[in-house]
């Protein structure tokens, strides 16, 4: 699966670590793919 959300997220938000909130972005993108 590919999480391009997830990666612009890492982007946005690089300076926290929120694996967990990763990992649900990429759970909602797939619902939306």
């Amino acid at each position: 699966m590919l999480c391009n959300l997830a990666e612009q997220a890492m982007l946005f938000l690089k300076c926290m670590p929120i694996e967990p909130l990763l990992a649900a972005m990429c759970l909602i993108k797939e619902q939306f793919d």
